[in-house]
Order: C-alpha cells, then sequence, then structure tokens
C-alpha cells in the first residue's frame, strides 16, 4: 500500500474538514503533520510546516475531485 499526499493544508482544522469529505465517501485517510509543537494537540492554528492529508495511491484521483468539487483544493 503507497500512501500519497492529496493535499496540504496550514492548519489542522482545514485538513480535517477534508478529511470528512473522503470519509464521508469512503476513502481511507489520515492526516499527517508536525504541527503540535508548543501548543499541544488542542491547538487549531495554523502551522508553520503544514499539515498533510495522506490517501492510498490507489484513491488519489477520487480523493482529489471530491476536494475540488467540495471547493477545498484547486
Amino acid at each position: 500500500m503507497q500512501l500519497v499526499i492529496v493535499a496540504s493544508f496550514v492548519s489542522r482544522l482545514e485538513a480535517g474538514i477534508a478529511a470528512g469529505v473522503l470519509e464521508m465517501n469512503g476513502i481511507a485517510h489520515t492526516i499527517r503533520g508536525d504541527d503540535v509543537g508548543i501548543f499541544g494537540p488542542g491547538h487549531i492554528g495554523p502551522s508553520v510546516l503544514g499539515v498533510d492529508l495522506v490517501v492510498q495511491e490507489a484513491d488519489l484521483a477520487r480523493a482529489r475531485l471530491l476536494l475540488r468539487d467540495a471547493g477545498l483544493i484547486r
């Protein structure tokens, strides 16, 4: 199973919204990032390093289409 980045976001909150779209459409995903830092896991503000939404390579095209249709990526 090859994991690929479908989109990157400035915050875990934005990535979570996009992840919800994928989840509602049956696409397995994970959110990956080093955004916790000194603020702890409840921090929802922007991350300097960004937050990646990751899916299986086989789901990449469909995931991108769903996120574009939802207006979450270009």
